[in-house]
């Protein structure tokens, strides 16, 4: 599946490449500001409360606009991003006067390869609008947890990590995000642009039936149009 979304893009690429006249590309970077969130099928089984994980990642890649019609066209790309959160708990009890409290923080990072198929729409020569669906292709994936446990006013403090293979076990190889967003065009090339990508189907392919993981992703970047 990832292979066969890769020849598309190549394929499409290189047919519009040589039918449109009005062709850009450049890279982008920037930062992402991502958010995971996870509904359950069956509210008894909400965990209260049901907090979203969050955390800051970074994109980096390249963009290909293909000019339709004067104001406006077709944008895709080849975009790695990576999408870190961060959740957080605690607990404690007491039992015979000695009190145990473990706090847990666990940081995992997902990898991707985004491949957006957007339509965009110019307002002048400075703003550019842009929707459409976008294809994330799991890469790899890392989880780092660090727990410390104090009874009695002793601290310990344990780290465990989880990557390669395992890290991805139960996760879904391609998911699909609506996205949204604008950008600013300098004179000289450089662009600032702000998208939002909204996991249209979950990350987890497993136990599906009963809680369901989204991502939201919110993507700042810098990129240079030749």
């Amino acid at each position: 599946m990832k292979k066969q979304l890769i020849l598309l893009f190549v394929a499409v690429t290189c047919f519009t490449a040589q039918g449109i006249a009005q062709l850009s590309f450049g890279p982008i970077a920037g930062v992402n500001y991502s958010t995971l969130k996870t509904n359950y099928e069956n509210s008894e089984d909400e965990p209260d409360p049901n907090d979203p994980s969050s955390g800051i990642g970074f994109h980096l890649g390249g963009v290909v606009n293909y000019g339709l019609t004067e104001s406006g066209g077709l944008r895709t790309g080849l975009i790695f991003s990576q999408r870190g959160v961060t959740d957080t708990f605690s607990f404690e009890f007491t039992i015979l006067d000695v009190t145990t409290k473990t706090e847990v923080e666990t940081k995992a990072k997902y990898n991707y390869l985004e491949i957006p198929v957007m339509f965009f729409k110019n307002f002048g020569e400075s703003i550019t609008f842009f929707i459409g669906p976008q294809a994330s292709l799991l890469m790899g994936a890392k989880y780092t947890s660090e727990s410390s446990t104090s009874v009695g006013g002793t601290t310990t403090t344990e780290t465990s990590t989880l990557d390669g293979d395992d890290a991805k076990d139960g996760l879904s190889g391609v998911t699909i995000d609506g996205v949204v967003g604008a950008q600013i065009n300098l004179a000289s090339g450089l662009n600032v642009g702000l998208r939002y990508g909204m996991g249209l189907t979950p990350v987890n392919d497993e136990f599906t039936d009963i809680a369901k993981s989204k991502f939201g992703v919110a993507a700042l970047s810098v990129g240079f149009t030749l």
